[in-house]
């Protein structure tokens, strides 16, 4: 009896733990996928995590500390020189409520059983690298239509980056780049690298399939960054492995080839002002350094804009998450919650083939309030925790 209660504990746990991870990097261009996951099933399924293990653990008490002290100030002080306030305060006060409840699962990490976190990540990459897997083989292997396996729209929302170049049709499938459970494919492979990198980091001799699987998706999206991405992975993960490191340098290869075809169309796309994508880039930065308060104090922290905003806004995911980070919260806070969090991270004291993983796994992160960044950040902490007993 006892056996069965601590299975169906085990098991529950398990699917919490997995569900938080899967609705809180789950980003597609549909109201349920912000609203309804990575808002509600986050606030929920952290309070009941909390309820669960019943612990306020000292490290998550410290950080919710540090972000109400730090980011409610800049908040009221943003809201006094931006003009489109009304996102400011709606999404900026959601977003650290938000942040705080997350934080609140810390304990129930620390406290579940590791194989329990092993498997969640584990689970976590199958997930979200399958879709892409199967948009890729549908749509390039037996040649169907790229929107039937869009799955915003099977939720009531838009067409994804790539549905939207597509323009509903199939003749343009040579440009279609699957985009799996997120809008972007570049997005997808960001989630996918973080979570392949927490997998490593917290057990190098698991079963190298979930890896794989998570590298092949990657290369599979058709991002120039993601397949970047995958390579350099591959070459920390499998560069000790005579027959593996064969494999790496032909897959990259042939990645090589894509990716510099890509980058050179890119360029010349850039050059003559039709790469929209970069062209936005360059327009946050200018608009960065031409506004003193917006430099010091940033861009602030909405997760999506108002209709008052800058129409570049949407651009902050692209950044990469340092550049993000001082965009949005200036060279004051931005440079300071930088040096904290590369204080803490450095103090984590893995070797240098898990750093690179980590690093790589933080380029998406779109700002470090995001319970997808503070997750990440918790299992870390959980891992270091392990290797200290």
């Amino acid at each position: 009896m006892e056996a069965s209660v601590l299975n169906i504990k085990k098991s529950l746990d398990l699917f919490l733990l997995t569900l938080l991870i899967f609705s809180a990097n789950v980003a597609l261009m549909a109201p349920i996928s912000f609203y309804g996951f990575n808002i509600g099933l986050v606030f929920l399924i952290s309070l009941a995590g909390f309820l669960f293990s019943k612990v306020l653990e000292k490290d998550s008490l410290i950080v919710i500390s540090f972000i109400f002290f730090l980011f409610s100030p800049l908040l009221l002080i943003q809201a006094t020189y931006l003009y489109y306030v009304d996102a400011i305060w709606v999404m900026g006060i959601f977003t650290i409520v938000i942040s705080i409840a997350t934080l609140l699962f810390y304990g129930f990490i620390k406290k579940i059983n590791f194989d329990i976190v092993l498997k969640s990540i584990k689970y976590s990459i199958y997930i979200f690298s399958l879709p892409i897997i199967i948009q890729f083989f549908y749509v390039y292997i037996l040649g169907g239509d790229p929107l039937t396996v869009d799955v915003a729209t099977y939720l009531g929302g838009e067409y994804s980056r790539s549905g939207n170049t597509l323009n509903a049709t199939v003749e343009n499938i040579y440009t279609y780049r699957p985009t799996g459970l997120t809008s972007e494919p570049s997005m997808s492979s960001g989630v996918i690298s973080s979570l392949i990198a927490l997998y490593y980091t917290a057990n190098k001799n698991a079963n190298k399939i979930v890896i794989y699987a998570g590298l092949l998706a990657m290369i599979l999206s058709l991002s120039t960054l993601g397949i970047l991405m995958s390579i350099v992975m591959s070459m920390v993960i499998f560069i000790n492995s005579a027959m593996k490191t064969f494999v790496f340098l032909i897959v990259s290869f042939f990645s090589s080839g894509f990716i510099l075809f890509q980058l050179g169309n890119r360029y010349e796309r850039f050059l003559s002002g039709d790469d929209g994508s970069n062209n936005i880039k360059k327009e946050v930065i200018n608009y960065f350094f031409s506004d003193q308060m917006i430099m010091l104090f940033g861009y602030s922290n909405p997760v999506v804009s108002s209709f008052n905003s800058p129409i570049f806004f949407q651009a902050f995911g692209d950044l990469g998450f340092f550049l993000t980070i001082i965009g949005r919260y200036g060279l004051v806070v931005g440079a300071a919650f930088l040096i904290v969090f590369s204080v803490w991270l450095l103090k984590l004291k893995f070797n240098w083939k898990e750093y690179i993983l980590i690093v790589i796994g933080l380029l998406k992160f779109a700002t470090c309030l995001a319970p997808a960044f503070l997750i990440y950040c918790m299992i870390l902490q959980r891992i270091k925790f392990e290797r200290n007993k």
